[in-house]
């Protein structure tokens, strides 16, 4: 039976197992046997305790009822109490037999109490029956009864404490028990535990022990090493096992070194594949070098790279002969580079371009080429020619290997690989032939003044020139240059006139949408802030074999003939009125004089209208003629160095007396103000100028004239608050012929060349003429000449500058101007006034100068003293000095009442002034006082 057990180690596992858990279980029901009854036997025991304490608490209840309803009884006579007693004697005699019934009673207390129960019914109870029908309130013995009553409640009260103390006592041991059962049962456990691990361990060592050893042995085998286990003997399972690892291990061993031969052969398969493979594959890669698009430098690159992959050879060069010398090469130096460029007789590249064939050279390896330790080697070189498909020698390859020469299969291969390559190159050359053709092309058309864009038959823009692209904006160019139809359009209408737009795109549209193609050209305008430009626009359908691939659009600029055919308008316009006005005038009058018998006042008034019309018509002609000599460069100007502000007080002298609603305010802020010009020709740019703006400023006004210098030039502003000027017309102003039509300025007479002459005399200046204006407000012109003789920065005084102003009334031009300039060289700036009404206008709109210079001279209506008092009731001016500068002899009269002390007596030095401004600004009260200079000051 035990050989039967340890032959199978489940077996054995089985018994082992089950004797432990059949102990285990009979020691775990005997102790849980013996505990539970441990704890039965308590619970009884405080059970029965409870019992008692119950029952002596319902006999302590009854008695103190009998007592209560016996005292009622006796003060009230009550039946109902006296039922109460008896109902309660009876009571307490059945909880007194409960009582006996119990194991835990007390004899003694139950005969007290039963001897108390019996006195109170057969001796109290009596007595008390006689007392209530006595109407007595007492009853013989009462202190007796009430000792008796006292001690069997007390009596009954400690029975009841005993009780609960007995019962505390047992649920103590109750507790105890089971804790300590709950403890042996931990115990038990831990012993049940320990001994399934003895047991465990025990079994677990003679398995896994043999385990082991087969693990290491398992280990050798795999490493190729003999193994042993000695574990035969055993008859189990293990023992089994071991004698067939063995089998199993000597079979494996057998079998590896078998399998290490094969897998040795095998190794050198693959790597002959993976050499084979890798072969293949660099064949693959220029394969796809000589498929791709890349220029000549990079093909050769990638062939050399992949030739040395191919071939392993030290040195290596690829050329290309067309149409340029152009190499890759890999450790040669420059003269290898250089012997090898030789197309001389005899040479390598020579000899494969003769004979069309590869050449390979032997010669001695050089010391640079030998490898360490080597005396002699050989070197091998091989040339091999690429060919177009001409049959022409466009490029050449050498490559160079050290102790191993290129075998014929290398050298077929090699051939191959050029032949692919002998394509690519002359695809490449094709490419640059027809890129360079294209680049012609493009630089021909890109040159071209006009517009030209080609559309396939769907709309779409695939060609363009630089000025079509310009035009359709650089953010929607593509590398391709091709744009759907919808897109290059909408890009291109954006700029075009709103009233051309329509015209346009139905004009692209009529060559895409397969209806009738129009034979005509079209015209449409551009605007921009600077100019109008007219395009001229026509298509022509492009044609191969009879089939329409599409449409060729040329955008004519035809700017200059439209403004000839405008200006031929214009001039007609101006012909037919601005001559034939005076000219019919001319002819009315003079057939007048020569048909009538007039009086000579009536004769002398029709002469001078015939003369005003012919000088009106002569300054037309004038200036057309100036203009067309100007324009073509026939015109001759007599340069002279010019003093601006004389010139602009001159010609402001020429219009101010026939303008009386127009005042004309000099602003003078010049630090040098010479200019090198034909003073007529400026002269005759700024009348047009100001003429202009009196003429279209009807309703009078100030023409403000500012002359400052900006940037080493002179800058002569010219400002009305006139009719103004539309913005759409400020880039047409200086045309030709060009008149703003419109209702207000309708009226004004004028022949549109004024702006124009002005313009090219100011050109022809070296200098520049610009324009700002506001509709309704006024216009502001800005004429610019360079400073004559000044080699060095004039000082710019800035807009709002802090310098003192001095306001000059002085009708004398030339005193005026002498005296401006002499306070303008004293860095003040000078408003010059001929008129003292106009002056005073001036005034009245806040014009506040610093000083006043008055002359007492200055006409029939109005002279210096009267401006003066008009001066003293303005409240800005009350306060502001003022300097008399006169030649009329003192009035003591008006010198007391104005509190006069001195004249400044012409002529005197112009500095005297500049320098009793300068004392005025910097030491006057500015309390309104005339300040007249005394003679020593002077």
């Amino acid at each position: 039976m035990l050989k039967y057990i340890k032959s199978r180690l489940h077996r054995r596992f089985g018994i082992i197992f089950l004797l432990v858990l059949v102990l285990a279980a009979a020691g775990g029901i005997g102790q849980h046997v013996y505990m539970s009854s441990n704890q039965q036997d308590l619970e009884n025991e405080s059970r029965q305790w409870r019992e008692t304490q119950n029952v002596l608490a319902d006999l302590e209840f009854y008695t103190q009822q009998i007592i209560i309803a016996g005292r009622g009884y006796l003060a009230f006579g009550d039946e109902s109490e006296r039922e109460d007693i008896e109902r309660n004697l009876s009571a307490a005699r059945t909880q007194l037999e409960e009582y006996r019934s119990l194991n835990k009673a007390d004899t003694d207390l139950a005969a007290q109490t039963e001897q108390f129960l019996n006195d109170y019914e057969n001796d109290w109870l009596p007595q008390l029956n006689e007392a209530v029908e006595s109407g007595s309130s007492t009853i013989e013995n009462r202190e007796q009864v009430s000792s008796q009553v006292g001690a069997l409640v007390n009596s009954l009260s400690n029975g009841y404490d005993q009780a609960e103390a007995e019962r505390m006592s047992v649920n103590e041991q109750y507790f105890e028990v089971n804790e300590s059962s709950h403890f042996a049962y931990l115990l038990y456990l831990i012993a049940i535990l320990m001994a399934l691990g003895a047991i465990v361990w025990l079994l677990l060592r003679k398995v896994t022990g043999p385990l082991r050893e087969m693990r290491d042995a398992a280990a050798k085998v795999g490493n190729g090493e003999e193994i042993s286990i000695c574990d035969n003997h055993r008859s189990d399972e293990i023992g089994e096992l071991s004698r067939s690892f063995n089998v199993m291990a000597a079979s494996i061993q057998h079998n590896q070194n078998a399998i290490m031969d094969r897998n040795e052969e095998l190794v050198t398969q693959q790597n002959e594949l993976q050499e084979q493979q890798e072969y293949l594959r660099t064949l693959n890669e220029l394969n796809e070098t000589f498929s791709g698009s890349m220029g000549k430098q990079a093909l050769m690159e990638q062939l050399l790279s992949k030739m040395y992959a191919l071939f392993h050879f030290e040195k290596g060069m690829v050329a290309a002969l067309e149409p340029s010398w152009q190499a890759a090469w890999y450790g040669v130096s420059e003269k290898e580079k250089q012997y090898f460029e030789d197309h001389s007789p005899g040479s390598p590249l020579s000899l494969i371009a003769d004979t069309k064939k590869s050449h390979v050279i032997e010669r001695e390896a050089r010391d640079g080429e030998k490898g360490l330790g080597i005396k002699e080697a050989a070197v091998y070189e091989i040339y091999l020619p690429v060919f177009s498909s001409k049959k022409e020698m466009i490029g050449a390859a050498v490559f160079a290997r050290t102790g191993q020469n290129f075998s014929e299969q290398e050298r077929e291969t090699m051939r191959g690989i050029l032949r692919q390559a002998s394509i690519s190159f002359s695809r490449i050359l094709l490419f640059e032939e027809t890129e360079e053709e294209r680049f012609l092309y493009q630089r021909i058309i890109d040159s071209v003044d006009e517009g030209i864009q080609y559309i396939n038959e769907n709309g779409t823009l695939e060609h363009a020139n630089h000025w079509t692209w310009s035009m359709i904006g650089a953010g929607v160019r593509n590398e391709k240059q091709t744009l759907p139809l919808a897109e290059w359009t909408s890009e291109w209408i954006k700029q075009i006139d709103e009233d051309c737009r329509e015209k346009v795109e139905n004009y692209f549209k009529a060559f895409v949408g397969g209806r009738e193609v129009p034979d005509y050209s079209i015209e449409y305008k551009i605007t921009t802030e600077s100019a109008v430009t007219v395009y001229e626009l026509y298509g022509r359908t492009v044609q191969m074999e009879s089939e329409e691939k599409g449409t060729i659009f040329v955008h004519r600029n035809r700017t200059k003939e439209f403004e000839l055919d405008q200006m031929k308008s214009d001039l007609v316009s101006t012909v037919s009125h601005e001559l034939r006005t005076p000219l019919s005038s001319i002819l009315g009058f003079a057939e007048l004089l020569l048909v009538k018998d007039l009086k000579p006042a009536r004769q002398k008034k029709y002469i001078e209208t015939i003369h005003r019309e012919g000088e009106r018509l002569t300054s037309l002609i004038n200036d057309f003629l100036d203009l067309q000599r100007m324009e073509s460069g026939r015109q001759e100007y007599g340069m002279e160095e010019v003093d601006i502000s004389s010139l602009m007080l001159e010609v402001v002298d020429t219009f101010e007396p026939n303008q009386p609603e127009h005042t004309f305010v000099v602003k003078d802020r010049l630090q040098y103000g010479r200019i090198y010009a034909d003073k007529g020709k400026i002269v005759q740019g700024v009348t047009n100028i100001i003429g202009n703006a009196v003429k279209f400023s009807p309703e009078g006004g100030e023409v403000k004239i500012e002359l400052a210098n900006e940037q080493n030039m002179v800058r002569v502003k010219i400002k009305d608050e006139g009719l103004g000027i539309p913005e759409k017309e400020l880039p047409l102003l200086f045309g030709k012929f060009h008149r703003i039509n419109d209702e207000d300025r309708r009226k004004i007479r004028g022949t549109g060349l004024g702006l124009a002459v002005t313009k090219q005399i100011v050109e022809d200046h070296k200098g520049r003429i610009e324009v700002d204006s506001i509709e309704g407000e006024g216009s502001c012109f800005c004429l610019f000449f360079p400073i004559s003789g000044v080699d060095f920065d004039i000082e710019e005084l800035p807009e709002e500058s802090d310098l003192h102003s001095v306001l000059i009334l002085e009708d004398d031009r030339s005193l005026g101007m002498l005296l401006s300039e002499e306070l303008r060289h004293a860095k003040y700036e000078v408003v010059h006034y001929f008129n003292p009404y106009k002056a005073l206008n001036a005034l009245k709109r806040g014009l506040r100068p610093d000083v006043f210079v008055v002359d007492l001279m200055l006409g029939e209506e109005m002279d210096g003293w009267d401006f003066i008092e008009q001066l003293k009731s303005f409240r800005h001016t009350e306060d502001v000095p003022i300097i008399i500068s006169s030649a009329l002899h003192e009035d003591k009269e008006r010198m007391a009442r104005m509190d006069i002390r001195h004249y400044l007596t012409k002529p005197y030095p112009p500095n005297s002034l500049s320098q009793q401004v300068r004392r005025i600004i910097e030491q006057a009260d500015n309390q309104g006082e005339v300040y007249v200079p005394s003679f020593n000051e002077v």
